[in-house]
C-alpha cells in the first residue's frame, strides 16, 4: 500500500509523464519527430525539477505545517506543465515567423503573472476581511493541518473563475469558446499557420493562468502561516498546538 504522502509524488509523476509523451505525439504530428524529440526533452527539463522538489518537500512535510501547504501547492505546478504539453507544440508550426511567437509569449507570460498578482491580492483580501475571525474561531486550541484546513475551507479566497467578473456559467463558456479555438488551432496549422498560432494558444493560456493564480493564493497562504509562526516564536508541525504564550500572540 503506497503511504499517504507519496500518492501526490507518484500522481504527478504519471502526469508528468504523460505531459512529456502527449506533447511529443503532438509536436511530432506538427513538425516531425525531431521536433517532437526536442518538445520531450524541454518538457522532462521542466518536470524533473518540480518532481524532485515534491520529492523533498514530502519528506519534510512531517516535520512543518508550511512545508505540507508548499507539497500541496506544486499541483499547480504539475497541472501548469501539463497544460504547457498542449501549448508547445505550436511553437513547431511551420512557416510561422519569429514575431508571432514571440507575442503570444509575452501574452502568456504576462496573464500567469498578473493571475499569479491577482491570486495573492485574493488572499491578502479575504484574510484582511475575515482571516483573523476565523483563525480565532478554527485555532482557538492552536494551529495545526486539521485547524488550518477548516480555517481555508471557510475563508475561500478562491472564487474558482477563468476570468474577474464572470459568473459560473460565463467561465464554462470561455472554457468551451477557448477549447474551441484551441482544436481550430489544430486543423490550420497547414493552411494558415500564422492564424493557427492565435486559435491554439488562448485555451492552454487561460488554464496555465488559472493555476498559477492558485499558486498566488497558496503563496499567500505560506506567508501567513509564516507570519503566524513568526508571532507565536514556534515552528508550527502539521499536528502541533502552540504553547500558551503562542496563543496569546495569535490573538
Amino acid at each position: 500500500m503506497i503511504h499517504p504522502k507519496f500518492e501526490l509524488l507518484l500522481i504527478s509523476a504519471f502526469i508528468s509523464t504523460f505531459a512529456a509523451a502527449g506533447g511529443w505525439a503532438m509536436t511530432s504530428k506538427v513538425a516531425g519527430h525531431a521536433a517532437g524529440n526536442a518538445c520531450f526533452v524541454i518538457l522532462m527539463a521542466m518536470a524533473l525539477p518540480v518532481l524532485a522538489l515534491q520529492l523533498l518537500l514530502s519528506h519534510a512535510s512531517p516535520t512543518r505545517l508550511i512545508y505540507t501547504i508548499a507539497y500541496q501547492a506544486t499541483v499547480a505546478c504539475t497541472f501548469t506543465l501539463f497544460l504547457c504539453a498542449l501549448l508547445f507544440p505550436a511553437y513547431w508550426i511551420p512557416a510561422v515567423d519569429l514575431g508571432p511567437k514571440i507575442a503570444v509569449s509575452l501574452f502568456v507570460v504576462l496573464l500567469s503573472c498578473w493571475s499569479f498578482g491577482r491570486g495573492l491580492r485574493a488572499f491578502r483580501a479575504t484574510w484582511a476581511a475575515r482571516g483573523d475571525a476565523l483563525l480565532a474561531k478554527h485555532c482557538r486550541d492552536g494551529v495545526n493541518a486539521t485547524a488550518w484546513s477548516k480555517l481555508m475551507l471557510a475563508l475561500n479566497p478562491s472564487d474558482g473563475r477563468l476570468l474577474p467578473g464572470l459568473n459560473d456559467l460565463g467561465s464554462a463558456l470561455v472554457a468551451i469558446v477557448a477549447f474551441l479555438s484551441w482544436m481550430l488551432g489544430n486543423a490550420l496549422k497547414t493552411t494558415f499557420p500564422t492564424a493557427s498560432l492565435y486559435a491554439w494558444i488562448p485555451f492552454p493560456a487561460l488554464f496555465i493562468a488559472y493555476f498559477i493564480g492558485a499558486a498566488g493564493i497558496r503563496v499567500g497562504e505560506i506567508l501567513k502561516l509564516r507570519a503566524i509562526e513568526a508571532a507565536t516564536g514556534t515552528r508550527i508541525l502539521p499536528g502541533q498546538h502552540p504553547t500558551r504564550r503562542g496563543r496569546r500572540a495569535l490573538r
